[in-house]
């Protein structure tokens, strides 16, 4: 997954865009789990974690 490092050296544009393939993510781990289960349902966590740092930094570089 990304580092809080690698997410840092991101600017706005690309945080954007960085939590949008996130949420894609996300919303495909839910179809796979109600359509055939979770292969790995520990990703599902990491995924969750990546977007809401990503969020998080694409706020705190907003407000600068």
């Amino acid at each position: 997954m990304l580092t809080q490092e690698e997410i840092k050296k991101l600017d706005v544009k690309a945080l954007d865009k960085k939590a949008t393939e996130l949420r894609k993510k996300l919303f495909d781990f839910k179809m796979q789990k109600s359509t055939s289960g979770s292969e790995k349902p520990h990703v599902k966590g990491d995924v969750k974690k990546a977007l809401a740092r990503v969020l998080t930094e694409r706020t705190v570089k907003l407000k600068k």
